[in-house]
């Protein structure tokens, strides 16, 4: 075998009410399934190795790795959906670690790659704390990694192999030359079902869901300048597959897995309208049982496309409002104004789309006051409010910049980054203070909540089932 790749066994928790936490979406490594694609391209044997949703101990993979003996292993950081919001917990940066080790401890001549957000971050960082490690590949890896595959199978140089940073024989660190990112989607094909073990990412969704779901890229990239945002896997510009690709895959994902729902994880779905409206216009045809969920911001969507995605099974989409305090919208580049913000969302109701707008709290400006402005525009949404995020500081973002021009960050660390992720320009002192007023704002946030959907006969019928003391405790318990 020339490549395996190693999907690691992620931790289960949610833990992204820690500051530098995240959680574990289980979704397929469609990453690891497009460098496959690719590979089987130019005639270069690869496998997966899923720990993350087969919970594979030590012990099984190396049993798979002594089977197949590669030359090459690429493992990741992070699981593909968490490429934009990644870990930055050092207990959590231990699951790739780990699988490094094994690997060399198992196989000392093979090349081991590491890709995801956290090499693509601090690339010599990375090198340095995981001496086994033998290269990295910043940013995109579909096409740098058949690249350095080529050259390693085929025993040539990796010099000339841009967008990786490596370690020499002699222990030294080399980056290559940097290029930007490829326009080709279309060329990666369509993930490796198969390969990625889809099915068994069904039932483990199913399992929580109760109907048959998984997710789906369309595009790749956001063209819009929010400091806060890392987007160095995926680049600042908007780069789409084309139509006919993307109605390719529903149609497999349909009839042959039974998927009957999607949720497209593009940066920024409704980008280019005529695109969306092509999509689904061709759904509407098809006439499926399949609903579907997608992210977009408020301005790149007029009541005309909310109807047509609403006819073509759109049951549900991710707004990051962030905050409706116009001037901490002009600070972090996200100005959607209030009035809009309340217009688009109405209108999405109106066709039976469930809009859910997302927060975060420890933005530049933030305070107890900007917290209670929040609070009173948020009410005049009419909708429920998924609980505020920490703001945290990823590398290669503005407000990266920015807190090292201030003096809050002194290098590439990412402990520096969860010590002052929520505390940068603005109000709160410590983490004391924050961790304070983020409770404030998710009590009143569940609050408002409950209110608007309060379900006065699921009340009556639970005090009868369960007593008068048992629906109080429920809500004390929510509210906590």
């Amino acid at each position: 075998m020339d490549v395996v790749l190693i999907n690691p066994k992620f931790r289960f928790g949610k833990n992204k009410w820690e500051v530098g936490g995240r959680s574990n979406s289980m979704q397929p490594p469609l990453d690891m399934g497009w460098i496959s694609n690719l590979l089987e391209k130019e005639k270069i044997s690869s496998a997966i190795i899923d720990a993350n949703i087969n919970r594979y101990d030590d012990n099984q993979i190396l049993r798979f790795l002594k089977n197949y003996k590669p030359k090459i292993i690429i493992t990741t950081s992070a699981s593909y959906p968490a490429y934009r919001d990644l870990t930055m917990k050092d207990s959590c940066l231990d699951t790739y670690r780990n699988v490094v080790k094994l690997v060399k401890r198992e196989l000392p001549d093979s090349f081991v790659v590491l890709i995801g957000p956290h090499g693509t971050a601090f690339p010599k960082k990375t090198l340095e704390s995981t001496p086994e490690l033998d290269a990295v590949v910043v940013g995109e890896s579909e096409f740098t990694c058949t690249e350095l595959a080529k050259q390693i199978v085929n025993e040539k140089s990796i010099d000339g192999i841009k967008n990786i940073f490596y370690r020499t024989k002699e222990n030294k660190f080399i980056e290559t030359e940097k290029e930007g990112f490829r326009d080709e989607l279309d060329e990666m094909g369509i993930p490796p079902y198969e390969k990625l073990e889809l099915e068994k990412y069904v039932d483990y969704q199913f399992e929580k869901t109760k109907y048959r779901h998984t997710a789906m890229v369309s595009s790749r990239g956001c063209s819009f300048k929010c400091i806060y945002c890392f987007l160095a896997m995926v680049g600042n510009k908007q780069r789409t597959r084309s139509n006919e690709s993307v109605l390719e895959e529903i149609d497999l994902l349909y009839n042959k897995y039974g998927i009957r729902h999607i949720s497209f994880i593009d940066e920024t779905f409704t980008l280019f309208k005529k695109r969306v409206e092509t999509i689904c216009n061709e759904l509407i045809k098809r006439n499926y049982e399949l609903t579907w969920d997608c992210e977009t911001r408020t301005e790149c969507l007029p009541k005309n496309l909310i109807k047509l995605m609403s006819q073509a099974g759109c049951n549900r989409i991710l707004f990051g409002i962030e905050s409706l305090s116009p001037k901490i919208q002009k600070t972090i580049r996200k100005e959607q104004k209030p009035l809009q913000v309340e217009e688009v969302l109405k209108n999405c109701k109106e066709y039976g789309i469930y809009p859910t707008p997302a927060f975060q709290l420890g933005l530049p400006g933030d305070s107890m006051d900007t917290i209670k402005e929040n609070l009173r525009r948020m009410d005049k949404l009419g909708v429920s409010i998924t609980l505020p995020l920490i703001s945290h500081i990823f590398p290669k973002t503005e407000l990266h910049e920015i807190a090292k021009k201030k003096g809050w960050i002194k290098g590439d660390s990412w402990e520096e980054l969860i010590e002052v992720s929520a505390l940068v320009e603005n109000d709160f002192k410590d983490r004391n203070e924050f961790n304070k007023a983020l409770k404030y704002y998710h009590k009143k946030v569940k609050l408002m909540n409950m209110r608007k959907n309060v379900n006065y006969p699921l009340i009556l019928k639970t005090i009868k089932n369960k007593g008068l003391f048992y629906t109080i405790g429920k809500g004390i318990n929510y509210l906590k």
